[in-house]
């Protein structure tokens, strides 16, 4: 094709020379005489301009040719020698357009207040609106202003109460390796996790079916209160008509050190752009980067799609402590060298350039990042202990290492996400009476979420939220898909590559 295509082009090349040797003497002859001609009335033209020093009259000129720019679109006067804009002598170059110019400064803001009305928050797009009103030339402010208030006019409080919560563990990457590697550690991965391709499936079908991620801390906010037992008072989240509200957690995302052989992420960092991002360290030592868990994936997907965020909401991140945060090996054990498990040691010998100071560092700048992105984070326990089945002692204790050892790498956290779902209370109203809720109380903890996997369950207390959350995972999908079908369809999302059947309980 590429030779027919040659030989095409060779052949027109041959035809232009030959009508070229064709032409005559008398054409050349012409040609020459008629630019001769122009030359010369050209030459007198211009003479009698520069003697009659009629300036007035080249001003005239220009005045029609802007009054041309405004009715066309764009004309180029004469243009100076040095290609300056032209002086009142209506010299050099006047370019204009007939659609008004909007600097940089309005386009930038115009832009964020559309990604702000695109993740419902109105007010806060309608203050970056009114701030260049005046600046704005296009027209474009005063249109959005008006889709906004049409759009304000059709909103719909969520009940508070039916907000459904949804939960995952850390992705399933390599499922080769996850579902293969250890028959015991593969079963248990069968039943509790989720693969990165169901997932992304999950949530694509969510956002089709118009739910919006929402936080805890919009669904209620509590205040203290002088008699120091506080108030939960519900939120306000107005979503256009039928826009559906959910909460979303993910469980253990401390990059347990057993996992690492098991096609897992290894660790939350942030990139060069300052984006988060895992790193995930393969099984002969080579590290990839890139979104293989929740976070990354989350944040990737609504970048796409801001209007699955309701004002910036992302998810609720349960956080243990005995073996680090984030994939950092932040327990005081890894520094000690003490109390430490096989697979602990075991990750200690292989990573002999181990920095437990740099890793506390880096824990934070996580934390923080985590944090001005959207996400919420919560204690999972220290130990991931059962504060149910656990003494009123070591219930204690656990949390006291919890505070001790992970809050003051994560910040201040008020949320407390159940290890293994159970709660400390049954279905009745918390009160003080319940030892173990009064000391959560006590030390700054107002939302609870526990495991309830039937309905989107809301108890709003006096002085506290409280959510049943539903596992998103192998075992719901395949022993109880009905539960999970009003969020996706679990025969499009359930992975091939899960070994049947899903192992029970």
């Amino acid at each position: 094709m590429l030779e027919k295509k040659d030989d095409m082009n060779g052949g027109r090349a041959r035809r232009i020379r030959e009508r070229h040797r064709r032409r005559t003497m008398w054409e050349r002859y012409a040609l020459v005489t008629v630019v001769g001609v122009l030359a010369v009335a050209a030459v007198i033209l211009a003479l009698k301009l520069v003697t009659s020093g009629n300036s007035e009259g080249k001003k005239n000129d220009n005045s029609q040719l802007l009054t041309s720019v405004e009715n066309t679109g764009a004309v180029e006067t004469e243009a100076s020698g040095n290609g300056n804009v032209s002086d009142d002598q209506g010299t050099g170059t006047v370019i204009s357009s007939s659609e008004p110019q909007t600097d940089s400064a309005v386009a930038s803001a115009i832009e964020e207040a559309k990604r702000l009305a695109a993740s419902y928050d109105y007010d806060e797009a309608v203050s970056r609106l009114e701030s260049i009103r005046s600046k704005d030339e296009s027209g474009e402010v005063e249109k959005l202003l008006a889709e906004i208030a049409d759009v304000k006019k059709t909103l719909v409080d969520a009940d508070i109460t039916a907000i459904p919560h949804i939960f995952f563990h850390s992705l399933i990457v390599d499922t080769s390796l996850a579902f293969h590697n250890d028959k015991a550690r593969g079963e248990d991965y069968n039943r509790v996790m989720t693969t990165v391709d169901e997932f992304n499936k999950m949530m694509q079908q969510m956002y089709d079916k118009d739910y919006v991620l929402v936080s805890l801390h919009q669904m209620a906010q509590y205040t203290e209160t002088a008699d120091g037992t506080g108030k939960m008072t519900a939120g306000k989240i107005s979503l256009p008509p039928g826009k559906k509200p959910f909460v979303l957690s993910l469980d253990d995302m401390s990059y347990y050190a057993y996992m690492m052989p098991d096609g897992f992420a290894t660790k939350l960092i942030i990139d060069s752009d300052g984006r988060l991002t895992n790193e995930m360290e393969k099984n002969d030592g080579t590290k990839v980067y890139g979104s293989y868990d929740v976070v990354p994936l989350l944040d990737d997907f609504v970048e796409l799609h801001p209007d699955f965020s309701y004002r910036g909401a992302k998810g609720a991140i349960a956080l243990t402590g005995y073996d680090g945060v984030f994939g950092y090996r932040t327990d005081q054990d890894y520094y000690l060298k003490e109390h430490l498990l096989s697979n602990q040691q075991e990750w200690l010998d292989k990573h002999p350039d181990f920095d437990y100071e740099k890793d506390i560092a880096e824990a934070k700048k996580v934390a923080s990042a985590l944090r001005e992105d959207g996400w919420e984070l919560a204690t999972h326990s220290w130990g991931h202990r059962d504060m149910k089945e656990n003494s009123m002692e070591k219930f204690i204790i656990d949390m006291e290492k919890w505070i001790d050892r992970v809050e003051t790498i994560i910040g201040e956290t008020d949320i407390v996400i159940y290890p293994f779902g159970t709660d400390v209370g049954s279905v009745s109203k918390y009160t003080m009476d319940n030892e173990k809720y009064a000391w959560l109380h006590k030390h700054g903890f107002h939302y609870f979420c526990n495991v309830d996997s039937n309905q989107p369950w809301v108890q709003l207390g006096d002085n506290y939220l409280r959510q049943g959350r539903i596992d998103a995972d192998g075992y719901m999908m395949y022993y109880h898909p009905g539960k999970l079908s009003q969020f996706f369809d679990v025969s499009y999302v359930f992975d091939d590559s899960r070994p049947l059947p899903v192992p029970e309980y």
